[in-house]
C-alpha cells in the first residue's frame, strides 16, 4: 500500500469543536489525538441502530462520527463524556 493511501481527513462539526473548546484544556488535549488517530485507524463500532453513525470510546469519553469513504473524511459531530452522550443520543440510538 503507498503511504498515506489508507489516510482520511478528520473534520469537526460546530457543536462537536465547540464542546472540545468548553472542556479542561489538557482533557480535550487527549481526546483530539485519540480521533486524529483516526485518520489512519480502522473504523470502530458502529451503533446498532444506525451503523453510518460510529463511535469511539475513550475512558468517560465518546466521540461519535460518520465517515465518507468516497471522500476520504471522517466527520465527528459530538464529543462528550458517558453521561451526555447517553442523555443526548441514548433515545435516539
Amino acid at each position: 500500500m503507498a503511504a498515506g493511501a489508507g489516510k482520511y481527513e478528520i473534520l469537526y462539526s460546530a457543536k462537536a469543536a465547540e464542546s472540545l473548546k468548553k472542556m479542561d484544556k489538557s482533557i480535550s488535549e487527549k481526546i483530539k489525538k485519540k480521533i486524529d488517530a483516526l485518520a489512519v485507524r480502522a473504523p470502530t463500532r458502529a451503533l446498532k441502530k444506525h451503523p453510518d453513525v460510529l463511535v469511539l470510546e475513550f475512558g468517560q469519553y465518546r466521540a461519535l462520527y460518520l465517515m465518507d469513504a468516497g471522500k476520504k473524511t471522517k466527520t465527528v459531530f459530538f464529543v462528550g463524556d458517558h453521561k451526555e452522550y447517553e442523555k443526548r443520543y441514548g433515545k435516539m440510538f
